[in-house]
């Protein structure tokens, strides 16, 4: 094999395209090819592979990414646990003591998913009675404010690389039109789907604020 054929394949390597599950065999393999290659390289050339192995043999970092260049799915128990041994975590709030003011936050996606459709036939409806369970805790136990949180939704995340590996992401996007849009009867499949999720989440917010507004008009 000559010279410029070495190079060649020292190049290549490391971007090979993979269409398996077994990644780890995969890696291994072009790892031991790309080696051999090294060590042929130097036999001709003044290379010193002690530096060279100072440095990953792939073009991403294996701790973070899978041989296909998707990222490595991680274990979020083990952070939670990591996290829980710092603080020490209440089962539950104590009363608030006289005069002291509490703050609600809500997951609304957490929310939506536990709750599903909760009989509701349009959208419309399922806004204003998911409206009327954030807004519940007002005045109770001290609360003054009520701190709703909706996710964000990236095309380069773990999680999306993961639904796309289970085919959960298969659910076609559905347009909200205004709150007279039917609602999917599988909510679960709908809501697979990023887009759905970020449309919804735009609804929502949309329709509370207007929900508000009207209210504090005819208060």
């Amino acid at each position: 094999m000559q010279l410029s054929s070495l190079v060649l394949v020292v190049e290549v390597l490391p971007h090979l395209h993979l269409k398996t599950s077994d990644h780890k065999v995969i890696t291994v393999a072009a790892d031991h090819e790309l080696f051999g290659c090294l060590v042929i390289s130097a036999q001709s050339r003044d290379i010193n592979l002690k530096d060279v192995l100072n440095y990953k043999l792939s073009t991403l970092p294996y701790s973070l990414a899978q041989s296909d260049g998707s990222l490595r799915n991680t274990s979020k128990i083990v952070l939670l646990s990591e996290l829980e041994s710092m603080v020490n975590v209440q089962a539950k709030l104590p009363p608030p003591i006289r005069g002291m003011t509490t703050v609600h936050v809500i997951d609304v996606m957490a929310m939506v998913q536990m709750l599903q459709t909760g009989g509701a036939s349009n959208f419309g409806e399922l806004a204003a009675g998911h409206y009327d369970l954030i807004v519940a805790p007002l005045g109770r136990n001290g609360c003054i404010r009520v701190d709703v949180v909706f996710d964000s939704y990236t095309s380069k995340s773990i999680k999306a690389g993961e639904r796309a590996k289970l085919g959960q992401s298969t659910a076609l996007e559905i347009q909200i039109q205004g709150p007279p849009t039917p609602v999917p009867k599988q909510l679960s499949k709908y809501i697979s789907n990023p887009q759905n999720k970020t449309n919804l989440c735009a609804f929502l917010a949309e329709t509370w604020f207007s929900i508000m507004e009207e209210k504090l008009q005819m208060g």
